[in-house]
């Protein structure tokens, strides 16, 4: 079952890319995704919201979210990267 789901997702990202070489070149093709990214950053604010009220707003919380905002952004470091350093301050601190 494990190596299932493991072999699951990945087989789904290529019969998801296949069909899509075929229809990206199509302007509602891009509308669409345009419309799910908005979705998906509008889940992520909220997920994020519901965190920090759920663990209380404090100085060390904000700006953990702050920097890792900041550098996720201007995408000098990798997000991997800036997930276990954020992982670590918030477990020393």
């Amino acid at each position: 079952m494990a190596c299932v789901a493991l072999l699951l997702p990945t087989l789904l990202i290529l019969i998801v890319q296949r069909c899509y070489t075929r229809i990206a070149k199509y302007s509602a093709t891009q509308g669409l995704l345009d419309g799910v990214v908005i979705v998906i950053a509008s889940f992520s604010v909220i997920v994020v919201f519901k965190i920090f009220v759920s663990n209380g707003i404090d100085v060390e919380t904000i700006a953990i979210a702050s920097i890792s905002s900041i550098l996720a952004i201007s995408r000098r470091v990798s997000t991997n990267v800036i997930l276990l350093v954020s992982v670590l301050v918030g477990v020393v601190f």
